[in-house]
């Protein structure tokens, strides 16, 4: 991965390590978040090749759009009491993590009427 300049650091970057990280952790069971790391890692390379294509506020809107039909099915899964898939879960994490480094605020201004 590098160690270069944290100026010269971009979000693509970080899309990068993330996708490192959960292709080569050892911290956690990899078994049982397998499932969980398919999302991610399904949701890290479409961010990572949208980043290098899209303008900012495209790339938000997509993304806060996709976690809108995320939580939908979530939901659905739960209303016909199956448990949520561990993979859509996995694919949800990984959208909040990429756009709260973009937008710290949606934290409190847009995830929250995700959890209604």
């Amino acid at each position: 991965m590098g160690d270069k300049k944290l100026i010269t650091f971009s979000l693509a970057d970080i899309i990068k390590k993330r996708i490192h990280f959960v292709e080569t952790q050892a911290i956690y069971d990899r078994i049982y978040y397998k499932d969980a790391d398919e999302g991610s890692f399904l949701a890290l390379h479409e961010m990572l090749e949208d980043v290098e294509e899209m303008h900012e506020e495209e790339f938000l809107n997509k993304y806060v759009l996709m976690l809108e039909k995320s939580f939908n099915q979530i939901a659905e899964e739960q209303m016909d009491d199956d448990e949520p898939s561990m993979k859509l879960s996995g694919y949800t994490q990984a959208i909040f993590e990429i756009l709260e480094y973009i937008r710290p605020e949606y934290r409190y201004t847009v995830f929250p009427r995700f959890f209604k």
